[in-house]
């Protein structure tokens, strides 16, 4: 039965025992305001299931839909002209996969599962017709486009501009935030993509990635075991973020090392 908080948000409806999602869960999921009439939040949007490394998306493939994360993780690939790839994102709960695909009609990526995922369905077809029919829909995946291109936005600015301590820890801060906005903890949770493709994505070598890394655990920024992440200090991690930082993961460790031991001498 689907119901409605006094505040204005919705709660999650309780799922079908079929294979369908109901859009008053697809809602609550985005986390995004709801402007419409409640008289749709009764239908429903196809699940898929996608096993650990199988394609979701194929690149310059047809888009005949979009997707939401429900669970798990992916990673979104580009391919150069002379057929390098490049990882250009990690879509986890709640991202919108599949956007690049409204342009042309084509999409211009791949993504793979990281692990065993599932993906809400927004066939082009059913996108148009609910559009059409319920006032918000549209809004509602208009938000969710904007906060994609945000995101993506704060990506390449970090990219850009920041030395290789700084690209891992904003990254860290980051995914900290998408953890706790989707209900998870913000300061422990898993790494679900390996070293060497968080290493791709940042444009940086593997063996800089592992030695700042090291270099934040050796002055208790964080805990790491294998996948699983536990951030100690946000505001250490924070400084290694600093993007006017031009010094190595070393040097900062050494200078917060320094403070720490004039800040126990005090």
């Amino acid at each position: 039965m689907i119901r409605s908080i006094a505040s204005g948000e919705l709660a999650l409806a309780s799922k079908p025992e079929s294979n369908e999602f109901l859009l008053a869960n697809l809602i609550a999921l985005l986390g995004l305001p709801w402007a419409g009439s409640a008289s749709c939040l009764h239908e429903t949007l196809p699940r898929r299931k996608v096993s650990a490394g199988q394609q979701l998306i194929v690149d310059r493939e047809t888009a005949k839909a979009l997707y939401v994360v429900r669970t798990g993780a992916f990673k979104t690939v580009a391919l150069d002209t002379e057929g390098v790839s490049q990882i250009v994102g990690f879509p986890m709960r709640s991202d919108l996969i599949g956007a690049d695909g409204l342009s042309d009609g084509k999409f211009s990526t791949s993504v793979y599962a990281l692990e065993d995922s599932e993906v809400i369905v927004l066939s082009m077809h059913r996108l148009a017709e609910l559009s059409a029919h319920y006032q918000g829909f549209e809004q509602l995946i208009y938000r969710c486009m904007a906060r994609a291109l945000v995101r993506e936005q704060n990506q390449v600015w970090a990219l850009g501009s920041q030395c290789a301590s700084a690209r891992l820890a904003q990254f860290l801060i980051r995914l900290s935030t998408h953890y706790a906005e989707s209900g998870f903890s913000a300061k422990r949770f898993l790494l679900r993509m390996t070293r060497t493709d968080l290493a791709n994505f940042l444009g940086l070598t593997v063996e800089t990635v592992s030695r700042t890394l090291n270099s934040m655990r050796s002055v208790g920024v964080l805990c790491i075991n294998q996948r699983e992440l536990q951030i100690l200090d946000f505001d250490g991690l924070r400084e290694f973020g600093k993007s006017g930082e031009r010094a190595s993961a070393k040097d900062i460790a050494q200078k917060m090392l320094r403070s720490s031991s004039l800040r126990a001498a005090a």
